[in-house]
């Protein structure tokens, strides 16, 4: 068991219900073991998403995962790389 963190409970709360409502993929790197686990904790009760641990050893993250993704807009997308596009 580890010590409850308000500021920390208040953030993540407030992320896990920015990815539930947008759709949207996030996840917390670089983090120690207690502040992970006061993240698992901290999102408890909070609908729409679910979040786990992901990884090992230093790659080892938090991730945010929506239970309805929301598809990237157009205008963000990457253009194809057709080279029938270009003009000679």
């Amino acid at each position: 068991t580890v010590e409850e963190d308000a500021a920390l409970k208040a953030a993540v709360r407030q992320l896990a219900e920015k990815s539930g409502g947008l759709g949207r993929f996030y996840a917390i790197a670089a983090m120690k073991l207690e502040d992970r686990a006061r993240v698992l904790t901290s999102v408890e009760g909070v609908g729409g998403v679910k979040v786990s641990a992901e990884g090992e050893g230093r790659n080892r993250r938090v991730v945010f995962t929506p239970d309805k993704p929301a598809p990237l807009p157009k205008r963000s997308m990457l253009p194809d790389d057709d080279e029938d596009d270009f003009d000679a």
